[in-house]
């Protein structure tokens, strides 16, 4: 595990001190030169401010992309905000996302230091600029966190001089925009994360088709009610990482339609590979030492399913005795599911480096029928893996 998950570093406006030589100036011209220097140390903070929380100085939000030409629909909300007073990264990537011919532009902006959104842009030549450049046309916006990497993976094995951007019909899963969120959560303990999320076109929108925590470390003291089953080592303190490797695993067209039939892999359905190395250690202060309790290295796979729109690890059924769905662990507010229901599981809390220090039962996160995602207990349901190529 890296010792931390990147740090940016912070623009500070520095200011010139004059010293006013009172002796060969009156005192109203000194009066005056003081009131001149402060009103120069003001707007120099006002300028820092707006560029320390995400404003390009006297430009919209596209005049900071590397692609030339003012947003025209820019005015419709396009203005990164202080949110929370946390300053994050504006990013913007070039991909070729729709079924239109050209690139689109992606761009995302925090709007608190645990939130942000991603918005997608067309390139609209219709509605040029001054000076005739192109403008742009907001085909989709999303709520996500705060984030800091974006990505393209292109899935589809095109035939010699194809053009995935000319290709009529392709699948969902063809181009997919990678977005990497990172977390601090820490409060006495020390909690962050980063959560990678693929999206792909639908037609009509972003749709998030992937998701999964791909860096995380926790740190915390033992005496902090902490759960009987986790082994201390010889020290108070725990330390939990997880590091992973992703691997996006390109599929053909015609493998997907004979995978879908067939149910099976077929060996070119697309999917994501997940490997993870995962690590419990205790820390003794005496010491200053780590030690480590348990590792294990994890690799999921990850399939696209057409049945779900999504890339799933497998299936599974609900139980006899049924299932209490939460929409996030321990949420107060549950609800039933019924016997016999067919889940998507779509991440699962044993592989995870929970996984290693916490004992059954481990939850599932899962897509239901309807479309909402929540959590279960992977006791209440039965996995079916044969079908997770559906």
């Amino acid at each position: 595990m890296q010792d931390h998950l990147g740090r940016r570093g912070r623009k500070r406006a520095q200011v010139r001190r004059v010293r006013a030589h009172r002796r060969s100036l009156p005192r109203a011209a000194s009066a005056g030169l003081l009131f001149s220097l402060c009103a120069m140390v003001l707007g120099a903070n006002a300028v820092w401010w707006k560029m320390e929380h995400g404003y390009p100085m006297g430009m919209s939000l596209f005049d900071a992309l590397p692609t030339p030409g003012r947003a025209l629909a820019g005015a419709a909300g396009v203005v990164p905000t202080a949110g929370d007073g946390k300053a994050g990264p504006m990013l913007s990537l070039d991909i070729d996302l729709t079924a239109d011919s050209g690139p689109e532009v992606v761009s995302s902006r925090w709007t608190s230091s645990q939130d942000g959104v991603i918005e997608l842009y067309a390139r609209d030549g219709s509605s040029a600029g001054a000076g005739g450049r192109a403008g742009y046309r907001l085909l989709d916006r999303v709520e996500t966190g705060p984030v800091v990497e974006l990505s393209c993976a292109t899935l589809l094995q095109q035939p010699e001089g194809g053009s995935s951007a000319v290709q009529s019909g392709r699948p969902v899963w063809g181009t997919l925009l990678v977005a990497a969120a990172e977390y601090d959560q820490s409060v006495g303990a020390m909690s962050k994360s980063r959560v990678t999320t693929a999206y792909a076109w639908d037609g009509h929108h972003l749709a998030e088709v992937w998701s999964a925590t791909t860096c995380s470390e926790a740190v915390w003291n033992l005496s902090w009610d902490a759960p009987r089953e986790i082994e201390s080592g010889a020290g108070d303190w725990i330390r939990l990482t997880s590091l992973c490797r992703l691997d996006f695993v390109a599929g053909s067209q015609a493998g997907s339609q004979a995978g879908s039939q067939a149910g099976s892999q077929a060996g070119s359905r697309p999917s994501i590979v997940l490997r993870s190395s995962h690590k419990h250690e205790s820390y003794n202060e005496n010491t200053d030492v780590f030690t480590t309790i348990k590792s294990r290295e994890v690799v999921q796979t990850y399939y696209w399913s057409d049945r779900w729109n999504a890339f799933i690890l497998f299936e599974a059924t609900v139980g006899q005795r049924g299932a209490t769905g939460m929409e996030y662990p321990g949420a107060a507010s549950r609800f039933s599911i019924p016997a016999g229901t067919v889940l998507a599981v779509l991440e699962s809390e044993r592989q995870c480096a929970e996984g290693l220090v916490f004992d059954p039962p481990h939850l599932l996160r899962v897509k239901m029928p309807d479309g909402r995602r929540c959590f279960v207990d992977d006791g209440s349901v039965v996995p079916t893996p044969s079908r997770a190529m559906v």
